[in-house]
């Protein structure tokens, strides 16, 4: 179309437009070299009609509100404009917060050509107290009604398809929602703060919802959650303090971080058999929960999960729990008796601490780690139970705490091969897993397993069922028909002895019981006693007499021998293996550390009472002290040659005063410095190049002299000035003196990187971004700080998260913001009155709750 013909056209169409104002905005791009020729590729046209409304056309065809100019509280918006079809409601046409007119709309109608509404379209209609939305509605965008404080209740549209992130957050009038079958989500803090809502009706079309949903709802009393849900959000129940009857999904896999949090009148509730772990404070401050049962598939309880639920009465902690957290049933006041399953390896800090009426815990031999104070403040006459020589006896020692000690019952398996080959009886522990003998021969038949009876109807799996009492397990065997049968021969070349079998001709035969042979490792059956081809039990057939050859490699290994106060030199250990002694304050005095069967060298050196670091010394020479009475303090371990290219040498030491520390590697400095710790154990072993280390290798020595990461700030107070310099999460500023807090200044100490800071300060606002002490604020105008934020730069960013909260007029301490959010006030005029802020490692817990760190008016 030509130039001049297309604003002929476009001219004629607003000619003919009804609305008071209309203009046009057009791209052009121009085609070839040819001025006389252009491409329309976008038309916006806006307008008002005669009774007010503001509307906007992105192709000329369909029009959307935007606002509203007239005077009236009850509106109706028009299904159609100078012939021209409403089809949504914009973006903020109707925002309270933008327009101080739409906060006194009364009654809305849309009409049902009206599909879509979008963001913050409603929000803030703080008089709005009516509203019909029509079915033809598919979306509502997020906040569209957030703050809508007078809407008693609304009916949504039976096609609607989502509730978005805080569409009704703050509707403080509602009593009552009942969500359509159409809605597959619900977002964000969707209800957050719907303070009159009782009741919610989930259909089973959801199948996510999301953070904070239902937090402070604090009337809700009932939900019912449908099996569509599959996945749910952090503090979805948070605060709900009225709740008394849940019903969970049975498809959701986990209960979520403070998912009940101080749900105070919930008594009892079901979780469903699929879930894996338990949130942290998940059911923190359930004040009234008096029972509950964890599912058998419940892997982690995390920390604070049960912590002061008060008449819990004794739990049942299922066989699949390996871990429980810090915290985790702290304060369960009524517990008196608590059984501690095979299955749980690690019981964090203050698991079990004020628990007045735990009376006794047992704990398996499973269990390798307690944390600090974990049965603190428990009944005066509180016990542990367990077996001899267990980490749990090491535990009560150390901490001085009584001791029962367990007998471990033993049965018997018996193996009924039926004429099969025979097949050792065993010894097993009660509620032990067995592993799976030599596969048995018989004589014109296949194997088919081990049977739990002669019926052969229940197999024994050698994976999950445990011995419990005497057992007898059934062979079954199916015959195959009579053919040729061979003998195969293993030679185990001086490992154990492997009997012959018999084979089918163009059989398969199953793998033997691995040979064994001192000093050296099995590496598999050969066709030939060069050893150029391995025999494949999955492939290879027996087609004729066979002899098969063991091939062995002698196992490379690093040994090492220490010497002992009032021992003397123990016998040498090696590959991993404890060297030393735990529990007697005894200390090392000097070590000799050598390799066997690998190529190249080891060298060592000691750190030592009144002498520091020992010269280097290699290969089984002693480093450290005879006859001196010196302690060892800290160590290090090299390889060299070929060992070095093959090999890595992990190291742990157990210091006195922390106990086992970290893995140092390959020259890493393991043990202390300035403290005068003794060392009372190592640990060394070798690691190939390519494989994992042994555990963790944050910190595996300490330098009491070395520099720590620290952030220090300081703060300009009203009558005061500047106060001195604070640092890593102490309080600067003043308390219940009203002063306000006028300018900042923050830095890093001992850390590459850097700390960008601005401040909210009255009557000018966010002032620009400041770093590494520069001052943000003013000093002279008594101008106050209302906020602030603070984010790391630079190497720091990588490795720490940078957290920090204020004490605000009329508010007090707020929440923990972090790497940049806002924390304080907006709108309000309240004074900051003093802050903390704090180096936490990156991806670390934060030292408080994070919700309300800063609130806008």
């Amino acid at each position: 179309m030509k130039f001049n013909q297309l604003m002929k056209k476009v001219m004629n169409n607003a000619k003919n437009m009804k609305t008071s104002t209309v203009s046009l905005v057009l791209i052009f791009t121009i085609l070839f070299l040819n001025i006389n020729f252009v491409k329309v590729s976008a038309i916006t046209i806006t307008g008002t009609d005669v009774n007010g409304f503001s509307w906007q056309s992105d192709d000329g065809v369909t029009y959307s509100i935007t606002g509203y100019n007239g005077n009236n509280t009850n509106i109706t918006i028009p299904g159609s404009i100078d012939g021209h079809t409403v089809t949504s409601i914009s973006s903020n046409a109707f925002n309270g917060n933008n327009d101080i007119k739409y906060k006194s709309l009364t009654s809305v109608t849309i009409p049902n050509t009206v599909t879509s509404i979008g963001s913050f379209a409603f929000y803030y209609c703080s008089s709005l107290v009516s509203i019909s939305i029509p079915n033809s509605v598919t979306t509502i965008g997020d906040s569209a009604f957030a703050y809508c404080i007078s809407l008693p209740n609304i009916t949504l549209p039976t096609n609607l398809s989502s509730i978005g992130n805080s569409t009704f957050q703050d509707c403080k009038a509602f009593t009552g929602i009942t969500i359509p079958s159409s809605v597959t989500s619900i977002g964000h803090h969707a209800f957050l703060e719907c303070l009159n809502l009782t009741s919610v009706t989930i259909p089973n079309s959801v199948a996510t919802i999301g953070d904070s949903a239902f937090q402070d709802c604090k009337v809700l009393n009932n939900v019912v959650m449908p099996d569509s849900v599959i996945s749910v959000g952090d503090y979805l129940f948070y605060d709900c303090w009225a709740l008394t009857n849940v019903r969970l999904s049975s498809n959701i896999t986990r209960i979520s971080n403070f998912m009940f949090y101080r749900c105070w009148n919930l008594a009892g509730i079901t979780l469903p058999n699929g879930i894996t772990s338990i949130g942290q404070s998940a059911f923190e401050e359930c004040e009234v929960l008096s029972s509950i049962t964890i599912p058998s598939s419940v892997i982690t309880i995390k920390g604070r999960a049960f912590l002061a639920c008060k008449v819990l009465s004794n739990i049942t902690i299922p066989n699949s729990v390996r871990t429980i957290e810090f915290n985790a049933f702290a304060h369960c006041y009524a517990f008196t008796n608590i059984i501690i399953p095979s299955s749980v390896t690690s019981i964090g800090d203050y698991a079990f601490y004020y628990c007045t009426s735990l009376a006794e815990v047992t704990i398996p031999q499973s269990v390798t780690s307690i944390g600090f104070l974990t049965f603190n403040s428990c009944d005066p006459n509180f016990k542990i139970k367990g077996f001899m020589g267990s980490y749990a006896q090491v535990y009560a020692s150390s901490n001085s705490l009584s001791f029962e000690e367990l007998s471990i019952p033993s049965y018997t398996v018996t193996f009924n091969s039926d004429g099969g080959s025979a097949i050792q009886s065993l010894q097993a522990n009660d509620n032990s897993l067995i592993s799976a003998p030599a596969v048995p021969i018989k004589q014109g038949y296949t194997f088919g397993g081990w049977y739990k009876d002669q019926g052969f109807t229940n197999v024994w799996n050698f994976a999950t069922d445990k011995v419990t009492t005497a057992t007898t397990l059934y062979a079954k065997w199916t015959a195959i028909p009579p053919e040729e049968i061979y003998t195969v021969t293993f030679n185990s070349d001086g490992g154990s002895v492997i009997e012959s079998v018999q084979a089918n001709d163009n059989s398969l035969i199953p793998a033997p019981a691995a040979p064994t042979k001192t000093g050296y490792t099995f590496g598999g059956w050969y066709k030939d006693e060069g050893f150029t081809n391995v025999w494949n039990f999955a492939t290879d057939k027996v087609t004729t007499a066979t002899i098969l050859y063991a091939k062995w490699t002698e196992i490379p290994k690093v040994t090492y021998q220490s010497h002992i106060q009032s021992v003397g030199w123990q016998n040498w250990f090696s590959n991993g293996e404890i060297s030393g002694t735990s529990g007697q304050s005894f200390r090392l005095e000097a070590m000799k550390i050598k390799l066997e069967n690998v190529d190249g060298g080891i060298e060592y050196r000691t750190h030592v009472q009144n002498i520091g670091w020992m010269n280097w010394v290699k290969d089984g020479e002693l480093s450290g002290t005879e006859g001196k009475s010196y302690r060892l303090e800290a160590i290090a371990i090299s390889l060299t040659g070929a060992a070095a290219n093959t090999y890595n040498i992990y190291y742990r030491v157990h210091a006195q005063n922390i106990g086992w520390m970290d893995w140092a590697k390959n020259g890493e400095s393991a043990g202390t410095s300035g403290y005068g710790y003794r060392l009372e154990a190592i640990q060394i072993t070798l690691v190939p190049k390519e494989g994992t280390a042994p555990g963790q290798v944050s910190t595996p020595f300490v330098d009491k002299n070395a520099p720590h990461p620290n952030v220090t700030y300081q703060s300009h107070v009203q009558n005061v000035g500047w106060q001195n310099w604070s640092s890593n999460g102490d309080v600067s500023g003043t308390s219940g003196r009203a002063f306000r807090l006028e300018a900042m200044k923050i830095k890093l100490e001992n850390i590459d990187g850097g700390v960008e800071y601005r401040t909210h300060v009255q009557n000018i606002g966010w002032m620009n971004w400041v770093k590494d002490g520069e001052l943000s604020g003013t000093e002279g105008k008594a101008y106050r700080l209302e906020a602030i934020d603070i984010r790391l730069t630079g190497a720091a960013a990588d490795m720490y998260d940078m957290y920090y909260r204020v004490h605000a007029q009329n508010i007090g301490w707020m929440d923990w913001a972090k790497n940049g959010e806002s924390a304080g006030t907006s709108g309000y005029g309240y004074r900051l009155e003093a802050i903390q802020i704090m180096l936490i490692p990156k991806g670390g817990a934060a030292p408080g709750p994070t919700t309300k760190c800063f609130v806008q008016k």
